[in-house]
């Protein structure tokens, strides 16, 4: 069986992991699987759920488009039975330190022994309340402690985040990551073996290319854009005011990016994008005249810059694909293929790392929670047979099969460029 584990200490929501909590229910509650996690998602009712707010427990329409799983009901509920952490040892924690954003500091930088130890006994439970063995846990972003706890079974834990790549301009997709989405080396292995095995693959494809296969028809005319001479020349893709899973490796905020970029290229060759759903509502008025256009996409803000800096946002790995170089400041998704400070060169984009990171690092977004897929995952495929899976996956949703891949590199644009798309 695989097992979701949902925990998160960020304060501006009673529940932030609300949405991955019902997307590990979908899978549990076909099969009877357990869940573990915080008291708040595996010891409430959906009705506690609604009371909160969450829009990830009740609004049809939103989960139908963003989050693809069947719209919660109260008998799901009977169909799992959740393993809740021990909520004392989390008080005492932030007791200890003062505070819930250092407790969940110290969660993240390194296994918490008393949370191990919590973690192992309730696997333990698991183990001796149902037949099916453990073959995975699935986690959003990383917990230390629970890759330490599960390390002790030899059970796998797979991280997952919302992929860089998603409604309403793109294809959805996912990241699934075997070690961490943040601080581990996957990619840099991953890429080397990609190499090795594609060497010579005739589907390598340009990044106009893949561009053409991720983006949604509707917004086809968005690669019209592709080389466009930028107008400025950084651009800083700023996150929420707070990120834990960052501010885990370093202090470096965006206040500093910001500073640092002003210093260095000043306020007038500088484009900021706010992150659009940022809870917390930051604002930084010394550089208001810097931020982009309400009514700019992300492409339009990438496209009007010469380089793209951010501490660990995503649209720094999205602006590799149309052309711009690109500066990571953490271990994130971005980071390798990047810079790591502001003051260094950037590095060139790699094409064939363009097809790495979006036909196997990536996974499309209807594998997140499959089981079947998992385990196929788990059974350690080469990187060419999963790059094969999921460009036909990504064909498939543009109604294309294999066969176009056998098409000149022009007509096979054409071909991505023209297609209508199965949501």
């Amino acid at each position: 069986m695989i097992i979701p584990f949902i925990f998160n200490m960020s304060t501006y929501s009673e529940a932030p992991y609300t949405w991955f909590f019902f997307k590990g229910l979908d899978m549990a509650k076909h099969h009877d699987w357990p869940i573990m996690g915080q008291e708040i998602y595996v010891k409430s009712s959906l009705k506690d759920f609604i009371k909160m707010g969450e829009r990830a427990a009740y609004d049809a329409d939103f989960i139908k488009e963003h989050l693809w799983y069947e719209t919660p009901h109260s008998k799901d509920f009977k169909h799992f039975k959740g393993y809740a952490v021990n909520k004392k040892i989390i008080d005492d924690l932030v007791k200890e330190t003062g505070s819930y954003l250092d407790a969940y500091l110290r969660i993240l930088r390194a296994p918490y022994e008393p949370l191990v130890e919590d973690i192992t006994r309730q696997i333990e439970d698991i183990k001796a309340n149902y037949s099916e063995p453990i073959e995975a846990f699935c986690v959003l972003s990383a917990n230390p402690s629970l890759s330490a706890a599960a390390a002790k079974f030899n059970i796998p834990v797979l991280h997952y985040e919302m992929g860089c790549f998603r409604e309403p301009v793109y294809m959805k997709t996912a990241f699934m990551d075997t070690r961490s989405l943040h601080g581990g080396n996957t990619t840099e292995v991953r890429f080397k073996k990609f190499q090795s095995e594609m060497k010579g693959y005739r589907n390598i494809m340009s990044p106009k290319e893949l561009l053409a296969l991720l983006l949604r028809p509707e917004k086809m005319d968005m690669l019209d854009k592709y080389g466009t001479r930028p107008e400025v020349r950084c651009g800083a893709a700023l996150g929420y005011a707070v990120v834990e899973i960052f501010q885990a490796q370093s202090g470096f905020n965006d206040s500093e990016l910001l500073y640092r970029l002003a210093r260095k290229y000043g306020t007038n060759n500088m484009l900021i994008r706010m992150h659009p759903f940022d809870p917390y509502g930051a604002k930084y008025p010394k550089y208001s005249m810097c931020v982009d256009k309400k009514d700019h996409s992300t492409i339009d803000f990438i496209l009007s810059c010469e380089e793209i800096f951010s501490i660990g946002s995503n649209v720094c790995v999205e602006a590799m694909f149309w052309g711009r170089k690109a500066h990571t400041m953490v271990k994130s998704p971005s980071y390798y293929g990047s810079a790591h400070t502001v003051e260094e060169k950037a590095p060139e984009v790699d094409p064939m790392y363009l097809n790495f990171f979006a036909m196997n690092y990536l996974i499309p977004f209807k594998f997140m929670m499959d089981p079947e897929y998992i385990r196929w995952r788990l059974s350690d495929p080469s990187e060419k047979e999963i790059f094969e899976k999921h460009l036909a996956v990504h064909l498939a949703n543009k109604k294309l099969d294999m066969s176009v891949m056998d098409l000149p590199a022009s007509k096979r644009l054409k071909a991505f460029k023209e297609a209508k798309a199965v949501y």
